[in-house]
């Protein structure tokens, strides 16, 4: 009854899409070839959020490049190489308002930051799996090296690296079980702007110019 009534404080925003926060965790494999052998490795992301709204979902995740591992520490030391990791360790990958699949799969577009570059590339979701506790899904996506200014490493100029890498991700998020509203009008002393935000073991109200705390 408690979130009913301080939902209802949000009635004024109509228009306002109420979003729901999830701790989400992430696993990628990537898969490249070249012309010797083709060549795997798998890399974690560090622990991000996933908000989802009624119809979109975003999601913002970074990974350290100088976790990403293969079979081969001659491989990993090449790659490490290619990517700089001293100077850059992280990259990041970040969707903002994705409508959410429908049937359990969709598109996206992934803005993905690797050194100095910083792209939009097609990723395709599928296997869409949303429950009030858990979201899961996958995706798959293709990144070319050439345009991310990487100039793959090579054995006496005959093994090289082919230029596509794919992506396939894998997402589990946990709810949080917090919600959160705000209006689409600025605010101003006639109609102060609110949010409202709920989440375990507190649940807390907003107000512009103040804020009030209770215990759930």
């Amino acid at each position: 009854m408690l979130r009913i009534a301080l939902l209802a404080l949000c009635l004024p925003a109509a228009k306002a899409e109420p979003v729901k926060v999830y701790d989400a965790k992430t696993h990628i494999e990537f898969l490249g070839t070249s012309t010797l052998h083709d060549f795997a490795g798998k890399v974690a992301a560090e622990p991000f959020e996933l908000r989802v709204g009624t119809d979109t979902w975003s999601a913002l995740a970074k990974v350290k490049p100088g976790a990403m591992s293969t079979d081969s520490k001659g491989t990993d030391k090449n790659m490490h190489k290619m990517f700089d990791i001293t100077q850059h360790q992280l990259m990041s990958g970040k969707a903002e308002k994705v409508a959410k699949p429908k049937n359990s799969s969709g598109a996206a577009k992934l803005l993905l930051r690797i050194r100095r570059t910083e792209l939009e590339i097609p990723v395709a979701i599928t296997q869409w799996s949303e429950s009030a506790d858990a979201i899961n899904f996958h995706a798959t996506a293709k990144v070319s090296l050439k345009k991310f200014e990487f100039k793959p490493p090579s054995v006496l100029g005959i093994i090289r690296v082919g230029d596509t890498v794919t992506l396939k991700i894998s997402v589990t998020a946990l709810g949080k079980e917090t919600f959160t509203c705000t209006t689409s009008r600025p605010p101003s002393r006639a109609s102060p702007a609110r949010s409202l935000s709920l989440s375990k073991p507190w649940r807390q109200l907003h107000v512009a110019g103040g804020r009030r705390v209770m215990k759930a």
